[in-house]
């Protein structure tokens, strides 16, 4: 049985960036030279293999297109949908939108908070109608950031260890980053927001991301959510 759950993606998270870690080291180099793209195809690899269904594999979509109110796909696609149906003929659907920012491989910043976009997704996976297709569906959403700066704020809440934080709600971590700026946007307001128009979230922080070269230090952390279905106003006669 798939269990399109928030505790399973997100250590279907944790487990994608762990084995992209893994691969990067051995390449000589860091995660930082994985683009979204590859994130998106780690993520999509473990659901196919089984990591939400007990090693049984999974359909699994990349790049499948939104259904539409009549039922038809639009042309908006959603980064992967995982699809099952049970022993009793039910059918349950699960999307996943996926966003990875923060450092690239030049130690540049590849996307800053203001082209996160993640309204953007948020406002797709709610357009999912429910029971559209004669499905149940799950809306969810992934992001990695990885970073160099709060580099005292991390190290005095969490060492140096290369180890996962234990899941906990975005809120428990906002005083450590600091207060949310009303003007900027900074990780903390990024963070309160997200968690406001989630239905519930869980983040895990890495204090040390390993890396090839050990001269360079930087900090990763990955926060999952998952998002409600929009609300429908009452037709007048309340159907």
């Amino acid at each position: 049985m798939m269990r399109f759950q928030l505790d399973d993606l997100h250590a279907v998270a944790l487990n994608a960036f762990d084995e992209m870690e893994d691969l990067a080291v051995k390449a000589e180099s860091d995660t930082t030279a994985y683009n979204e793209r590859q994130f998106v195809f780690q993520l999509g690899s473990l659901l196919t293999r089984g990591a939400i269904t007990q090693g049984a594999h999974l359909w699994t979509g990349f790049e499948y297109r939104y259904p539409d109110s009549a039922g038809t796909q639009k042309r908006t696609k959603c980064d992967l949908a995982v699809w099952e149906r049970n022993s009793q003929g039910e059918e349950a659907m699960g999307w996943l939108e996926v966003k990875s920012t923060g450092l690239d491989d030049y130690g540049n910043w590849d996307n800053g908070f203001g082209s996160l976009r993640w309204r953007e997704d948020f406002d797709k996976l709610k357009g999912i109608e429910e029971q559209i297709w004669s499905a149940n569906h799950t809306r969810a959403w992934v992001w990695l950031y990885q970073f160099e700066n709060y580099r005292d704020k991390v190290d005095a809440a969490y060492g140096s260890n290369n180890k996962w934080s234990p899941p906990k709600q975005p809120s428990d971590y906002l005083s450590m980053f600091g207060r949310a700026h009303e003007g900027n946007v900074n990780l903390p307001r990024v963070l309160a927001e997200i968690t406001s128009d989630s239905s519930s979230a869980l983040m895990s922080l890495r204090p040390r991301v390993q890396t090839h070269d050990s001269k360079r230090v930087l900090s990763a952390l990955i926060l999952t959510a998952i998002v409600a279905a929009a609300s429908h106003p009452a037709s007048e006669n309340g159907a």
